[in-house]
This record gives structure tokens, C-alpha cells and sequence, in this order.
């Protein structure tokens, strides 16, 4: 039996024969219960489709500083992208500071 399997087993009882796990974070190895959700086998397929890096940039909550990526301090760019604002801020401040 696999780990995210046992896990959400243990909390949330078995999983539909109908149904599969989904790991929301898209992180197959991780077992934390709270980032699995059961969906049908069609919805896995087509929203795990490997390759697409907006899915993985849509799972993230936070930046690579761990500031949040969420209400007051996200800034939605052009392309549709999040940029953290604390970090932009900082990087103009170095910016700003050097010269470059």
C-alpha cells in the first residue's frame, strides 16, 4: 500500500473503487494528508499533466523566501504570473543600493 494511501486511510477511511488521490501540492512523494483530495481518474489525468509549470506555479502558497503568495502581498504581473512583494521590494532596494 502506498504511504498517501495508508495516511488517508487512517483519517478519512477508504478511498472509492470509483476514485483515485490527487496530491494537490503535486508532489507525489509527499504523505500529508492535507494536500491529498479524491477526485475521479479523468480529473487527475487532466489536471496533472506533466510538463505544465503553471499548475506547479498555481500550487504554491509560498515564495522561495516563504513570504505568503496571497492577498496583500502579491502583485498578479502581465503574464498572469505572481511576484511576491516583499521580495520585489527588496531586490529594488539592492537594486537601488549597488547601482545596477
Amino acid at each position: 500500500m502506498l504511504v498517501h494511501v495508508y495516511v488517508w486511510e487512517q483519517k478519512h477511511g477508504p478511498v472509492p473503487d470509483d476514485r483515485v488521490l490527487d496530491h494537490q501540492c503535486r508532489n507525489r512523494g509527499c504523505c500529508n494528508v492535507d494536500h491529498l483530495r479524491v477526485v475521479t481518474r479523468k480529473i487527475n489525468v487532466r489536471e496533472n499533466v506533466v510538463g505544465h509549470r503553471w499548475q506547479l506555479g498555481k500550487a504554491k502558497t509560498h515564495c522561495l523566501r516563504g513570504h505568503p503568495l496571497y492577498g496583500d502581498n502579491v502583485r498578479i504581473t502581465r503574464a498572469g504570473t505572481r511576484v511576491c512583494k516583499t521580495c520585489d521590494r527588496n531586490r529594488q532596494r539592492v537594486k537601488v543600493a549597488t547601482g545596477k
